[in-house]
C-alpha cells in the first residue's frame, strides 16, 4: 500500500523564503515524490500574492480558440490588441493581453461543450452561468475557486461588478453559456506546473469574450452585465 504523504506549506531556515510542497502531474512519472518549490518572501510583498500566480488575473491555456467578430476563431496567444471579438454585449475590442503563470493556489479545469470541444481555464475564472430553471432562472457570473477569485478581487482585478461571482459546486453539473446555448457541464481538474503560461484578453466593452465556446469574464462591470441575458442565437444571425 502506498504511503500517503501530507501536502502543506513548510517554512525553512530563512526569513526570506517559504517552501511550497505540491504533488507533480501524473504525466511527470509514477513517483510519489513531493516537489519542494522555494517562494521568495519579502516584507514589501504580500505572501498571498507570492503564493498565487505570476500575475493577478484569471486565464486560459495557449491554443484556446477565441470567437472573433466575423465568426472565425483565433488562438488566444496570437492576439496583439485591436482585434474585435464577440461577447455578452455583442462585440468588444481587445485593448490588452495579460500573460501570467498559473501559480500554486489555483488549478486548470477542463470544461467540455456540446460539440465535444474542451476549454482549459484557471478554476477561479468567472463563467456566465444560469442558476435555477424556468422563469425563476437567473444569470450571473460563477467561479469554481472562490478563494482565489476573492484574492484577485481584493487587489482590484477580475470582476469589477458590485456583486461577487457565485461559488460553483464542482461535484455537480452547472449550466454555462456557450455558443450553442446553455450547456450542463461538470469540471475536470488537471494538475499542472505553477510555471504554466496562461493568457487573458482585456476588452473595452462587454466585460467578456468567448473562449473554447464558453462565455468568460474580462474585467466585467455592472454596465456590462446587470440585466444581461445570454442569446446564443444572436451569434448566428450577427
Amino acid at each position: 500500500m502506498a504511503v500517503q504523504q501530507q501536502i502543506s506549506a513548510a517554512h525553512i531556515d530563512s526569513n526570506q523564503e517559504t517552501s511550497i510542497l505540491y504533488r507533480p502531474s501524473t504525466q511527470a512519472g509514477a513517483s510519489w515524490e513531493i516537489v519542494r518549490e522555494p517562494v521568495q518572501r519579502r516584507m514589501s510583498q504580500s505572501p498571498i500574492v507570492n503564493l498565487g500566480s505570476g500575475g493577478n488575473c484569471s486565464c486560459v491555456l495557449a491554443g484556446t480558440p477565441i470567437l472573433m467578430a466575423d465568426g472565425t476563431t483565433r488562438a488566444v496567444e496570437t492576439f496583439v490588441g485591436g482585434e474585435k471579438v464577440r461577447n455578452l454585449g455583442g462585440v468588444g475590442t481587445v485593448v490588452a493581453i495579460d500573460r501570467p503563470t498559473l501559480g500554486v493556489t489555483r488549478r486548470i479545469i477542463e470544461l467540455i461543450n456540446a460539440r465535444g470541444e474542451s476549454l482549459l481555464i484557471s478554476d477561479e475564472h468567472s463563467l456566465w452561468t444560469r442558476f435555477g430553471e424556468g422563469e425563476q432562472a437567473k444569470e450571473w457570473w460563477g467561479t469554481y475557486n472562490f478563494s482565489h477569485y476573492f484574492m484577485e478581487r481584493s487587489l482590484g482585478n477580475g470582476l469589477m461588478t458590485t456583486r461577487d461571482a457565485e461559488p460553483l459546486r464542482f461535484d455537480l453539473p452547472n449550466q454555462h453559456a456557450t455558443i450553442d446555448g446553455w450547456h450542463s457541464v461538470q469540471p475536470i481538474y488537471h494538475v499542472m506546473s505553477p510555471d504554466t503560461p496562461i493568457y487573458h484578453l482585456i476588452v473595452d466593452v462587454g466585460g467578456s469574450y468567448i473562449a473554447g465556446g464558453f462565455l468568460i469574464s474580462s474585467h466585467a462591470t455592472d454596465a456590462d452585465c446587470e440585466g444581461a441575458r445570454w442569446d446564443a442565437a444572436a451569434l448566428v444571425s450577427a
